[in-house]
């Protein structure tokens, strides 16, 4: 397919330009964040550290919840009432066996490909503002995004959500989305005119290839949305403004990059591998991965291939239980 999703290059020889962009428009959104709901980010925010529900995180990081959140609710919403809650935790623990093993992954994708095929492809739509919603429908919600697999650190921050949902009245839980869904409609138009033109090809794809992927386990995943595209570019340049302090304290510095940066498609790459590491050896001169690993023997930081998004998870795993202060950066994917 010659139409890539997103290209940041907007026809230059580099994407400098779009960071401009993006820093200025991402500006504008947090403010608009700040002034719609903002309060209720500052109540959210004394409830997580009173409650001592996990550590406390950046305005900024708290900021894009919510609009991941509206955005969650109005993309998934409908389609997670649809399903069968014995469906759905069938499918989560088909998900959980994926996870311990690359021998169960190979036996376990086919399966998850074929539910997610008949039962949660076809009834992904974007009905939802204008639905009213209680905690037992958001639960079933909850339920359905770790069904699929594919929004581990959704689940995770939206779980804490529900716990300061649950000390509202469903007036207040009501007035709040309310909230929530202007300022993402907001987004929604505004992001379109501001970065539409590096994710133009987005709309092609879903179009004419992405029925290729119905019965393929990571169906949801590549069926996103080019307003999704556009939360993840904003979000990874506000979230790295509240990362930024304590990221230029840290002493050792890793870049994770996806596999698919591999030269032709990772063919006779001979990476070692070494645990949750994998590491590139320079096997070929024009390979990105091999580029970006160039530029870290030269700026003083390592390079490490992902080869999914739930690698990435499990490669920081490793620091989740111990003191060790560390930052993440993050592009976005």
């Amino acid at each position: 397919m010659d139409c890539i999703t997103y290209n940041l290059r907007e026809n230059g020889n580099n994407s400098d330009k779009f960071y401009e962009h993006l820093n200025s428009f991402s500006q504008k959104v947090y403010e608009k964040l700040n002034d719609e709901v903002g309060n209720i980010i500052s109540e959210y925010i004394e409830f997580v550290n009173s409650q001592k529900i996990e550590l406390p995180r950046t305005n900024q990081e708290y900021s894009i919840e919510i609009l991941t959140f509206a955005m969650t609710l109005q993309r998934y919403y409908s389609p997670s009432k649809k399903n069968s809650l014995i469906l759905l935790n069938f499918l989560k623990y088909l998900y959980s066996v994926r996870k311990r093993s690359e021998k169960f992954k190979k036996v376990v994708d086919p399966i998850r490909g074929f539910i997610t095929g008949k039962f949660i492809f076809p009834k992904i739509n974007k009905n939802y503002f204008g639905h009213s919603i209680n905690l037992k429908a958001l639960s079933k919600l909850i339920l359905w995004l770790e069904a699929t697999g594919e929004f581990e650190d959704e689940v995770k921050r939206f779980k804490n959500w529900f716990l300061f949902f649950e000390d509202k009245s469903t007036k207040e839980i009501e007035t709040m989305f309310d909230s929530f869904g202007n300022v993402f409609n907001w987004f929604k138009v505004e992001a379109k005119n501001e970065l539409g033109k590096y994710s133009s090809c987005v709309k092609f794809f879903l179009k004419n290839e992405h029925k290729n992927y119905k019965w393929r386990e990571d169906a949801i995943f590549c069926g996103k949305e080019e307003v999704e595209y556009h939360i993840n570019m904003v979000a990874s340049e506000i979230i790295n403004w509240g990362f930024k302090e304590d990221f230029l304290k840290t002493e050792k510095r890793v870049v994770l990059v996806p596999a698919c940066m591999h030269y032709n498609n990772g063919e006779d790459c001979t990476a070692q591998i070494d645990g949750d590491d994998i590491s590139c050896v320079g096997c070929t001169s024009d390979c990105f991965v091999n580029l970006i690993r160039e530029s870290g023997e030269e700026n003083n930081f390592k390079v490490f291939i992902v080869p999914h998004s739930s690698s990435f998870r499990r490669w920081l795993k490793r620091w989740e239980n111990t003191n060790i202060r560390s930052s993440c950066c993050r592009l976005f994917t």
